[in-house]
């Protein structure tokens, strides 16, 4: 068994060769951290933000934290782990394209958002009291936490339904909404779930064959790391693109610029390596 250890050699060479990858991706979290920044000087209270305030506010945190913590994992060479936190960074920005596509509907969108967690926990205790049936001290806690989440839901069955046609979707349903099917099944996504999932078409970065007999591979691997940091990029420009959107931040320009880096770096990647 082959066991790799976090090398400070190895590291440095892969920071040193992928340089401007790794300056593009924390050239784009500085500058989140900019619109942060100037977002928190306004001093907006959370009833002023409303629900659409509270949502994008919370997508935007998540995917910068989700980005920060891929570039560390690539750094140290585990860019097939960073892309499991991607998955996540995608879906963050396929919300916030759904959400956000325009003023008129955000506020009733990001509402649905908020109460559709209810909806969906409810379903999900049930299942597991389902699964629970015969064993009395499960239920009991699972019966007090669905007592708990039946507070949250509708008051009716109708607006029920409106709140679930609003918030009820799917990754296939959000990518649809923003054009954004390539990613969805012949690029980023379908890897990321392979190794979120465990498929076994992810089973070449974890063992080997040599001489019919089973090698582990655990060391750090450069493999796709120029691509993850490209999407990481992306999806978090996204998010950036939509906060400057519903707060006004004046940031149009920059994201241009942004934009402009990201898209020149991109052409240049063979999107296979």
């Amino acid at each position: 068994m082959y066991v790799g250890t976090e090398d400070s050699k190895w590291q440095a060479h892969i920071v040193d060769k992928y340089k401007e990858y790794f300056a593009l991706t924390s050239s784009f979290l500085k500058y989140a951290e900019n619109l942060q920044d100037e977002f928190v000087k306004r001093k907006i209270d959370r009833e002023e933000l409303g629900a659409e305030g509270i949502v994008l506010s919370f997508l935007f945190a998540k995917s910068y934290k989700t980005t920060k913590a891929a570039l560390l994992l690539c750094k140290s060479g585990y860019p097939e782990d960073a892309l499991i936190l991607g998955r996540a960074s995608f879906e963050a920005a396929l919300w916030a394209l759904y959400i956000f596509k325009d003023r008129e509907s955000a506020e009733e969108k990001a509402q649905a958002f908020i109460r559709y967690d209810a909806i969906d926990s409810k379903r999900a205790l049930h299942k597991l009291l389902d699964a629970y049936e015969d064993r009395d001290e499960f239920r009991a806690k699972l019966q007090e936490a669905l007592k708990e989440v039946e507070k949250g839901l509708p008051k009716t069955e109708d607006e029920c339904k409106r709140i679930c046609k609003l918030a009820d979707k799917t990754v296939l349903d959000l990518a649809k909404n923003a054009k954004l099917l390539h990613l969805l099944y012949r690029s980023f996504y379908r890897e990321s779930s392979s190794y979120t999932h465990s498929r076994i078409r992810s089973s070449n970065s974890y063992i080997l064959e040599s001489d019919r007999h089973i090698e582990f591979w655990v060391a750090p691997t450069e493999k796709g790391l120029r691509n993850n940091l490209i999407h990481m990029c992306l999806f978090l420009w996204y998010l950036m693109d939509r906060f400057n959107f519903l707060f006004g931040l004046g940031a149009d320009e920059i994201l241009r610029q942004k934009w402009e880096e990201l898209d020149s770096i991109c052409k240049k990647t063979d999107p296979q390596d």
